[in-house]
Order: structure tokens, then sequence, then C-alpha cells
């Protein structure tokens, strides 16, 4: 099966971090694979209920691979951290950027992943959604609110 992603295609995310902003960059995903928004629900679900998963506004900034501003969609970035068991089979650390379709349903634009297949992905946003014990945290960035960003 060939590459989820473009590798010479990148996505650049500005986040703030605890040593001031940093630049996040992604591999374009070759096809936008397209959640229902129940995927969303779910995730805000763990994000309300498990103490591995966070969220919290951080995303400064968004281009895509043509220099685009995707600063004004409404986008996130999901970073998943497996336990010690499913890194062996899927990797330790995982980045994701999506983008909310007007249905409400995240959209994949980006991937850490240069050599992530469909199949892979599918299986960590499988454990993200469906086997939280499994995780050993998860940190979705959104964007900073209008307040923070005048500050």
């Amino acid at each position: 099966m060939g590459s989820l992603v473009d590798s010479g295609r990148m996505w650049r995310v500005a986040v703030l971090g605890e040593k001031g902003e940093e630049q996040v960059e992604l591999y374009e995903a070759r096809e936008g694979i397209r959640f229902r928004k129940n995927m969303l629900d779910k995730l805000v679900e763990h994000l309300r209920t498990r103490e591995n998963y966070v969220a919290l506004e951080a995303i400064t900034g968004v281009l895509s691979p043509e220099g685009e501003d995707y600063s004004k969609y409404a986008v996130f970035l999901l970073a998943l951290k497996l336990s010690e068991d499913l890194a062996k089979a899927l990797g330790e650390v995982h980045t994701y950027l999506f983008g909310v379709g007007e249905d409400g349903g995240p959209i994949l634009l980006a991937s850490s992943g240069w050599n992530d297949d469909r199949n892979h992905f599918l299986n960590c946003m499988g454990v993200l959604l469906e086997n939280p014990d499994a995780v050993e945290m998860v940190v979705v960035a959104l964007p900073l609110s209008k307040e923070k960003q005048a500050s």
C-alpha cells in the first residue's frame, strides 16, 4: 500500500510551548481522510473524562504547503503517545493536523509520519477512540482564542 503522505509537501504549524513558539512540520496527506462528526464527539468525551487526554489553546499559525494561512479555519493538532506495548507495533508518538469540515467531521490534512499508510493511521485512530487505556497521552492543540491572541 502507498504512503498516506506526500513527503515533498509540508504543513507548518506554529505552537506555543514551554519555551515559546515552536514550529511543527507535518507531511501533507495525499488523501483527505474524512471522519463523521461522532469521531470528534468521542474525542471530546475522552478529553472531558480522561486524565491522559488534554486540550489546550496553543496554535498561533498554520501554513499550507502553498503558504496559505489556515489559521482562520477550524483546525486542531493532535499528538498521540501510545503505551509501551502498542508503541512496538505502531510507533510511540504520532502527530496529526486536522481540519473540521462543514459537517463538523474532522479531515486529515497532515501527519508527522513520512511513511504512514492508511491502515497505520486508522489503527492509531482506533486506539485513540476505542482503547484509551492503551494511550499514554493525547494532547489536542487548538488555535488561540481571539482574546489570547490580542494579549
